[in-house]
């Protein structure tokens, strides 16, 4: 009798790490979710990738990090895009992810002949959501009640479909952007949805109460 462990929230702030470790992964199949545009996606991955190539050598004279950089990009797109194991799929909103979810049916593709005929890559299929979180700025349902909506369907899905499901926060490495990464784990936001008019003084000196988002998540999710 197989064991369900719970979902699982990673601690990995580098994009380029995230899809490291999931690629490293002995699943089936893996469904990872972008709550993002595929052209922000590709962004995030190449400030990742620039970071790394920056703190591993600050020699830049002959213009060798910027080809690099290039290099590492397509090699990291291209092992996505070239496995028959990996499904991506690109969210950018919360109405997208949630009706994303509401019809998810668990990816039927696989692993090559040769890896499944040498054993590997037989683990139970994974769905991965990335930047779940900090889909939830700029919108009136970063709380405790938005958010418990979201994490709740997720768990529903990957439940029904009988998949692990993860989640992981990945630092944006923009300027002007939200608080992203695993920093938001730590984040105080209110009990529920923003439904009163701030406009007023009043409502605006009313006091809030307020909760951590990783108090929200531990009720369904374990933090590894």
């Amino acid at each position: 009798m197989s064991i369900r462990l719970r979902p699982q929230v990673h601690y990995v702030d580098l994009v380029t790490d995230f899809l490291e470790h999931s690629m490293r992964d002995n699943a089936s199949t893996i469904t990872l979710v972008v709550c993002t545009t595929r052209d922000d996606f590709v962004q995030q991955i190449y400030a990742s990738i620039e970071l790394q190539s920056t703190d591993a050598s600050n020699d830049d004279i002959h213009g060798t990090q910027s080809t690099t950089t290039h290099s590492l990009l397509a090699n990291t797109i291209g092992s996505i895009v070239s496995s028959n194991r990996i499904k991506l799929a690109f969210c950018p909103s919360l109405e997208h992810l949630r009706a994303y979810l509401s019809v998810f049916r668990g990816y039927t593709g696989g692993p090559p002949f040769s890896a499944a005929k040498e054993g590997r890559y037989q683990g139970q299929p994974v769905l991965t959501i990335l930047n779940i979180v900090a889909l939830h700025y700029h919108t009136g349902e970063l709380s405790a009640q938005g958010l418990s909506r979201t994490l709740a369907l997720a768990v529903e899905v990957a439940a029904r479909e009988m998949v692990k499901l993860g989640v992981c926060e990945c630092a944006a490495l923009r300027e002007g952007e939200a608080a992203s990464g695993s920093s938001v784990w730590d984040a105080d936001i209110p009990l529920l949805n923003s439904s009163i008019d701030t406009s007023t003084e009043e409502n605006r000196s009313r006091p809030t109460r307020t909760v951590k988002v990783k108090q929200v998540a531990q009720r369904w999710f374990d933090f590894c």
